[in-house]
């Protein structure tokens, strides 16, 4: 929550804050996870109306074709983000 510049005065203001985080390489060996540099994950950071909780929600940066290509040019793909679900 505190890595950004001047971050600390941001937080101390501020009620609620949402962290995020890469997977660590160690998620990534618990998930089977091979590419884990698109997958981050949210979650409190700070909360001051509320208890904290443990729970993270977690996310996958995904490729979507936008189907654009003629004979001559390949379509475009951009960049979104999806809702992951951890694997059982």
């Amino acid at each position: 929550i505190e890595d950004g510049r001047g971050a600390s005065a941001l937080i101390s203001k501020a009620r609620a804050a949402r962290a995020l985080n890469a997977m660590t390489a160690d998620e990534a060996e618990k998930a089977s996870i091979e590419n884990r540099r698109i997958y981050f994950r949210t979650y409190d950071g700070k909360s001051s109306l509320a208890p904290p909780s443990d729970e993270s929600t977690w996310f996958r940066l995904a490729s979507i074709d936008l189907r654009n290509g003629t004979e001559k040019r390949s379509s475009d793909n951009v960049g979104a983000v999806e809702v992951w679900q951890w694997p059982n």
